[in-house]
């Protein structure tokens, strides 16, 4: 542990004012009030060289600019992130005085343990002010664009109350308005005058946007990726900042947000949805453009192939998970591309060529050789292409009752009867309606034994070939259960009395 007396200035940020609070070794130094304003802050914060301590902040509208003035005055600044401060947010006694003394005890805790161990504060990336001018454009077109369709759809709801229905977009509303009565016009001709300021705006910030895009290197190399235009490289560009952040192209994936939380404990661990950490923005634009790539207008390229695939073997109830999944890849992309500094490839080496299976490598089924092999009708009936994914992987033991494994033990069989399996038809993903490993086979029996039918409530109700032999040899197969209790009750007492 480091012997030197250093000092932790926390600052708890307010509207107007900040409380500040310096502590060392020895216990708090100094605690007082100030403005928010340049001057007060160079004459009341006690300046701190970055060898002897630092300057603790929450992340904020404010953190950017209090950062900014603290470095200008040459001291040492950690914008911790206000999430993953419990100490501070779920304190009992959460005043401005007691969020300062957190935010510096923390911060001493910090310095004095040094590189060696692991720190306190989670120090958050700013970006610089030119980057954040962009963003800024990018946060109002945004704003503009989702307050333009809370206009379309207030417009539309009103003229549902009279029985019609507005069809097309947004500029095809006056010719459809125009024979409608004129006290329905009164409510909706000013949102119509807003909804076409929302679409000049829009255009205007779009055709700027589109100019800085060609103006940024770095911008017009992202915007070569399929899925990705102006306002995501743009965003992307604002938000990362700095790609040597990441020792590991994949950690972009975490930085968003975009990989599943995990809720650990003893033998419980839970896999949830992802974390949403990080900017919510990106994110939501991303899934935007995996949306894209994997929509009908997606130009062909290894990761629409790779969504493709984990959404024909997954079905279309993980759409979204898809979207998320193909969503991370693409910022897994984006930052390779810039980071590396190289161009953007559809199909990189090593990547498929041809449209995979919607198998995903998993274990193909066999088609059956026969019908009355598999002894069930709907079975063989059901689709059994190479490409339908099996509902059993191979090598996996079916679950049979204890009377077929007592007949099977008694014939001398290695191996049970494989029981006939439930009734199932083919969905459209292909999950269900594939027999298990080895129904198509049954093991012959013992020398010297009978064959002797599996016991199962959905057996089919014609004989077997099984039921066949035992009436030759002049045995009494075992019942067969009913799918009911009364009929299963009927069969029982028929076999007793027989």
């Amino acid at each position: 542990m480091d012997s030197t007396n250093r000092i932790a200035i926390g600052i708890d940020v307010s509207d107007r004012t900040a409380c500040v609070c310096a502590m060392d070794r020895t216990g708090v130094v100094d605690e007082f009030r100030i403005t928010l304003d340049e001057d007060a802050i160079r004459q009341r914060v006690p300046f701190v060289a970055p060898a002897m301590g630092v300057v603790v902040l929450e992340t904020g509208p404010r953190s950017a600019w209090l950062k900014g003035v603290f470095e200008r005055l040459g001291m040492r600044v950690v914008v911790a992130d206000a999430r993953k401060l419990s100490a501070v947010t779920s304190s009992a006694m959460k005043t401005d005085r007691n969020d300062a003394r957190m935010l510096a005890r923390l911060g001493l805790s910090d310095e004095l343990m040094g590189s060696s161990g692991t720190r306190l504060l989670c120090d958050t990336y700013v970006r610089p002010p030119e980057l954040q001018r962009i963003y800024d454009r990018l946060l109002a077109r945004d704003l503009v664009v989702r307050r333009r369709g809370d206009f379309v759809r207030m417009i539309r709801s009103i003229v549902k109350g009279t029985g019609l229905t507005l069809r097309g977009g947004a500029s095809k509303f006056p010719a459809q308005l125009a024979t409608m009565p004129s006290d329905l016009r009164v409510a909706i001709d000013p949102l119509l005058a807003v909804v076409e300021a929302c679409d000049t705006s829009i255009g205007e910030m779009d055709r700027a946007l589109e100019a800085l895009t060609k103006s940024d290197p770095i911008a017009r190399r992202l915007k070569t990726v399929v899925g990705v235009g102006p306002i995501i490289s743009l965003a992307f560009r604002c938000v990362v900042g700095d790609p040597d952040r990441f020792s590991n192209v994949r950690d972009i994936g975490a930085y968003l947000g975009m990989v599943p939380r995990r809720d650990q404990s003893g033998k419980l661990d839970l896999a949830l949805g992802i974390s949403k950490c990080g900017n919510g923005f990106l994110r939501r634009l991303l899934v935007q453009g995996a949306a894209y790539i994997l929509g009908p207008f997606g130009k062909d390229s290894a990761l629409r192939r790779w969504g493709l695939d984990r959404l024909a073997a997954k079905g279309e109830r993980a759409r979204k998970k898809v979207r998320v999944a193909v969503g991370r890849k693409l910022a897994v992309q984006l930052l390779s591309i810039w980071k590396n500094e190289k161009e953007w490839v559809a199909f990189p080496a090593g990547s498929p060529t041809e449209q995979p299976s919607a198998t995903d490598g998993g274990v193909d089924c066999v088609p059956p050789l026969d019908a009355t092999e598999l002894d069930h009708t709907e079975i063989a009936a059901a689709p059994t292409a190479p490409t339908q994914p099996c509902a059993r992987p191979a090598g996996v033991r079916t679950d049979e009752s204890a009377e077929s494994r007592r007949g099977s033990a008694a014939a001398g069989s290695s191996r049970p009867l494989a029981r006939p399996t439930r009734k199932t038809t083919a969905s459209a993903d292909g999950e269900r309606g594939c027999p298990p490993p080895g129904a198509g086979t049954t093991p012959a029996p013992g020398p010297g034994t009978t064959a002797r039918p599996p016991a199962h409530m959905d057996a089919p109700k014609r004989k077997t070939h099984g039921e066949a032999a035992a009436a030759e040899s002049g045995s009494q197969p075992a019942p067969t259960r009913s799918k009911t209790r009364r009929d299963r009750a009927t069969a029982l007492a028929s076999g007793a009395a027989s």
